[in-house]
């Protein structure tokens, strides 16, 4: 018998595994877990995952049914072998238990080359580290990634009609990526929203890129700024992407935000999910 820490979503009322403090989705729906480690050592004096388990998570004891072993399918596992006849019942478990998990790991191995193509979820877990970034001072994004330096997206001509130019990206192995342009026009320079909202970011502008949907223009307020928001997907190497594309303009200054991700994966959604959630959580429509 093998102990192990669940944690059940409040969605779908799925057991959880809790076995590394990066488990922040339900493996089932994939809605976020309403304790998840993450979240729940943000707001306490001693936040080691140790404790964690110790106070949060429920221990159960895995039966042979949960490891979905029958009787028969053990007698076909061991007969051939006279040590597996003497050996007790609770090291047959525990042996049969260690060849499934080993047989599991070739099969995801064995396809990791094409983890684009197969949105290997695992990596993008590994990788995740939610943060806050202050925008302006009373604006801010959350983002999964890492937020850095990065290329400038906008068109040349462009980049001669204005200053103070700041570019930044968060992204995960050309799977999933937020663009950040800021940038100020010079006064008296009438730019129009149409040109503004055109601009791409580094997955769209590729040469290999081709848009294949758009949505009509969103207006509406964020804060103190006139913001349009446009939908829709793209192509890219053979694979598909959604994106959403974002212009929030006050006076001379100009804030893009770009999200761009593969589609097909719910893991992905999510993250866009809550990027875009924290960037509208205080629009107004217009």
């Amino acid at each position: 018998q093998t102990m192990t820490n669940y944690l059940t979503c409040d969605s779908c009322q799925h057991k959880n595994i809790i076995n590394s403090e990066r488990i922040v989705f339900c493996t089932n729906c994939n809605k976020k877990l309403v304790n998840n480690y993450t979240d729940w050592k943000k707001t306490k004096f001693d936040s080691s995952f140790e404790t964690y388990i110790a106070k949060e998570t429920i221990e159960k004891t895995i039966l042979n049914e949960e490891i979905n072993i029958t009787p028969e399918k053990k007698k076909n596992i061991f007969k051939q072998s006279k040590f597996f006849s003497n050996t007790s019942t609770e090291l047959k478990i525990f042996l049969s238990s260690t060849v499934l998990q080993i047989i599991l790991y070739f099969f995801l191995t064995s396809n990791s080359s094409n983890a684009i193509q197969l949105n290997d979820k695992t990596s993008y877990l590994n990788d995740i580290n939610w943060n806050n970034h202050s925008i302006t001072q009373n604006l801010s994004i959350t983002l999964p990634f890492e937020l850095k330096e990065a290329k400038s997206v906008l068109p040349e001509y462009l980049k001669n009609y204005l200053s103070n130019e700041k570019s930044l990206k968060a992204e995960s192995s050309k799977s999933f990526s937020v663009t950040i342009e800021e940038f100020d026009i010079h006064e008296g320079l009438n730019i129009d929203n149409q040109t503004l909202l055109s601009i791409k970011d580094e997955y769209m502008q590729d040469s290999n890129s081709d848009i294949t949907s758009s949505s009509t223009v969103e207006h509406y307020t964020i804060k103190n700024f006139n913001s349009y928001s446009q939908y829709g997907s793209f192509t890219l190497d053979g694979q598909n992407y959604n994106y959403e594309n974002y212009t929030l303009t006050s006076g001379n200054k100009i804030i893009k935000i770009i999200i761009s991700y593969q589609d097909g994966d719910n893991l992905l959604r999510k993250y866009a999910e809550i990027v875009s959630q924290s960037i509208l959580d205080n629009k107004t429509i217009i």
